[in-house]
C-alpha cells in the first residue's frame, strides 16, 4: 500500500519521465560521443610547408599514436569493448594520411641531417617505403612530434627549420 501512495503522490508528467528516463539518458549518452568526436577532430588545413601545418600534423600523429597505444594493438584483449569507448578519438582516414605526411616528413629530416652528418648518437636506417616501424625510429617521430607540437610558432620561419630543430633536438651534438 506504501508504493501505491507514493505513486499516486506523483504527477502524471513526472511518472512518464521516470517511465522513458532511458531513452533519455540514452541520448545523453550517444550526444556525448558525437561531442567526443567533434572536439577530438584536429584541423589540418595549413599547409605543410608552413610552420602551423608541420604543427598540426605533428598533433595528429600524437594523437594516432596515442590511439594506437590506448587501444594496446600488440595486446588483444576486450578488442570490441574498447573500440566502442574509443571510437571518439579514433583517427580519421584524413588525419591518419597526415600522420604519415608528418612520418614521412620527421624520416626525410632525419635521413638528411644523417646524411650531412649534423645528428649525433643513436642512428636509425629509414625505409619510406616500408610500412613497419621499429621501437627506436617511433621514439624518434614521437620526440619529434612532442617538440614539433610545444613549438612557438614565431620561432621558427617554415616547417624545415622546424623539422630539423625537432630531429637535432632528439640528437643533439
Amino acid at each position: 500500500m506504501e508504493t501505491l501512495d507514493k505513486e499516486t503522490a506523483k504527477s502524471p508528467a513526472r511518472r512518464k519521465f521516470e517511465r522513458n528516463s532511458w531513452w533519455i539518458v540514452s541520448l545523453l549518452v550517444i550526444a556525448g560521443f558525437l561531442g567526443a568526436k567533434w572536439y577530438w577532430l584536429i584541423d589540418v588545413t595549413r599547409p605543410l610547408e608552413s610552420t602551423e601545418g608541420l604543427i598540426q600534423r605533428a598533433a595528429v600523429f600524437q594523437k594516432a599514436f596515442d590511439y594506437d597505444d590506448n587501444m594496446g594493438r600488440r595486446m588483444r584483449k576486450n578488442g570490441w569493448a574498447k573500440q566502442i569507448i574509443y571510437w571518439p578519438i579514433k583517427p580519421t582516414d584524413d588525419e591518419i594520411k597526415y600522420a604519415g605526411d608528418f612520418m614521412q616528413y620527421a624520416m626525410s629530416a632525419y635521413l638528411f641531417l644523417k646524411k650531412e652528418k649534423l645528428v649525433c648518437g643513436a642512428y636509425y636506417t629509414f625505409d619510406l617505403e616500408n610500412k613497419d616501424i621499429s621501437d627506436g625510429e617511433l621514439s624518434l617521430l614521437k620526440e619529434a612530434a612532442d617538440f614539433a607540437a610545444s613549438a612557438n610558432i614565431a620561432d621558427y620561419e617554415n616547417s624545415a627549420e622546424l623539422g630539423i630543430a625537432a630531429i637535432k633536438f632528439k640528437f643533439p651534438c
